[in-house]
């Protein structure tokens, strides 16, 4: 029995026949387990509620681990999944009950699912040290379970367009990105509505949108073809960091911050996504100006290609690798290795290697 509303059983006792009525024929229930892939980044996040008990809402300093699983099944009406989270009621005494940072895009026939695990190094207020998981210490050799139930029933007619959508697959919390949703097929009249986190934030196409404080931030277009009033809808996500924000950043209204941040250290990011196919973006700030190379390399250490080799101002910055050579020939799959050497206007130097894995 939930204690708020569900789009499923309704709210509380007072709809329990619906969630009883789902677990009589014809109706079905699937179990199963969904395979997934792991991103970890080093970012200050901004957590509108406590993330650990004892702390308050604010800016952490956190190893972010993001779990993207995938599961399909046979095609289902009016499709309701279960995935397997803690339950609420996280506290000191009850270290296990909390739930997942969890996302689940649950289809007829398929579902996407996020769940995020934050390793808690550093509190902003105070510099305090905690090296703490949050919302508990994960094991990641678990697999996703879920259940999805449903009426099963003959696919419809597919769709006679679909949507995606391409921008920034990371911001820093309060600046603006762009994004693009792209048709295939359909009338060519199209009306396009933008949504983040679920909320509506626009027309048109493309878009400009500004991260707000949230670890993700889920932007999706909603393309209405005008001949016959179909919606299809198509997204993607955004990580939103954080890195030498000032402590008060919580209390602020994002669209209220300085559009560009400088940090206080050389950052160099994990790419997204990774493992990649066919393309890759690589992050990167600077507290000062700074001559920048950013190298490609394989397994023996032979250099591949370079993304950076010159100036660049301070701030947050973006380079991409399609899987090519510096002759512009394609690479063969496998673990590649990227390392930045930055040299500041101070002399400040930094240097730091990171691994990808491009796939085919």
């Amino acid at each position: 029995i939930y204690p708020s509303f569900n789009q499923g059983i309704g709210y509380g006792r007072i709809n329990a026949y619906e969630a009883v009525k789902r677990v009589a024929p014809p109706w079905v229930t699937i179990h199963g387990n969904a395979t997934y892939t792991m991103v970890v980044q080093d970012r200050w996040v901004s957590f509108g509620a406590p993330p650990l008990p004892g702390y308050s809402a604010g800016l952490y300093k956190c190893d972010i681990y993001e779990l993207r699983g995938a599961a399909s099944y046979s095609y289902l009406q009016t499709p309701w999944a279960w995935l397997d989270i803690g339950e609420a009621g996280y506290s000191a005494a009850n270290p296990n009950n909390a739930q997942r940072y969890l996302y689940a895009a649950v289809g007829n026939s398929s579902m996407e699912i996020k769940t995020w695990f934050y390793f808690v190094k550093q509190w902003y207020a105070g510099g305090l040290a905690i090296n703490k998981w949050a919302p508990y210490e994960p094991s990641f050799y678990a697999p996703y379970e879920y259940s999805i139930n449903g009426l099963p029933t003959s696919p419809p007619p597919g769709p006679s367009f679909s949507v995606s959508v391409s921008g920034s697959s990371s911001l820093p919390l309060g600046m603006a990105g762009e994004f693009t949703a792209t048709i295939s097929g359909g009338s060519g009249n199209f009306t396009y509505n933008w949504y983040r986190n679920g909320d509506y934030v626009g027309s048109g196409n493309p878009i400009s949108i500004i991260a707000q404080p949230s670890p993700e931030m889920w932007i999706e277009a909603r393309v209405t073809d005008n001949s016959n009033n179909e919606t299809q809808s198509g997204w993607i996500s955004v990580l939103v960091y954080c890195d030498g924000c000032p402590a008060s950043i919580e209390e602020q209204n994002a669209s209220d911050l300085p559009q560009q941040r400088i940090p206080v250290d050389f950052i160099l990011s994990q790419n997204y996504p990774n493992p990649f196919n066919p393309e890759t973006e690589i992050v990167f700030a600077l507290p000062e100006p700074s001559n920048v190379t950013i190298t490609v390399t394989d397994l023996l250490g032979r250099e591949v290609t370079r993304l950076a080799d010159g100036e660049f101002t301070a701030g947050y910055q973006r380079v991409r690798w399609n899987g090519t050579d510096a002759a512009g020939n394609k690479v063969g799959s496998g673990i590649y290795f990227y390392r930045i050497t930055a040299t500041g206007e101070s002399d400040r130097q930094f240097t730091k290697v990171m691994k990808m894995a491009l796939t085919k």
